[in-house]
């Protein structure tokens, strides 16, 4: 999948973050295996296009930190694909 640039509004005072998208993945129904698209519709309202949990609620998207994942992957000592975290999008270079 190529690494898609990304610039985003977050935080109270909507200070501008930078950082890079690598990853979407959906799900279409619960416990279902995640998809992982080169593209996809995504917003604030509805989530993830064709997600389940994307349907107005508590949350929308749920976001991976790249580096986080990779630093437990190491502490586990085994690298695993970041979509058994369940998580919709994989973003790095943002700090959290």
């Amino acid at each position: 999948m190529p690494h898609l640039a990304a610039t985003a509004l977050c935080g109270q005072a909507g200070a501008m973050i930078e950082g890079r998208l690598i990853g979407i993945a959906w799900k279409d129904k619960p416990r279902q295996p995640m998809y992982e698209a080169a593209r996809a519709a995504i917003s604030v309202e509805a989530g993830v296009a064709g997600d389940f949990r994307g349907a107005p609620g508590d949350r929308q998207v749920t976001i991976l930190f790249a580096e986080d994942w990779h630093a437990a992957c190491a502490a586990l000592g085994e690298a695993r694909p970041w979509t058994i975290r369940r998580a919709n999008l994989s973003v790095e270079g943002v700090a959290n």
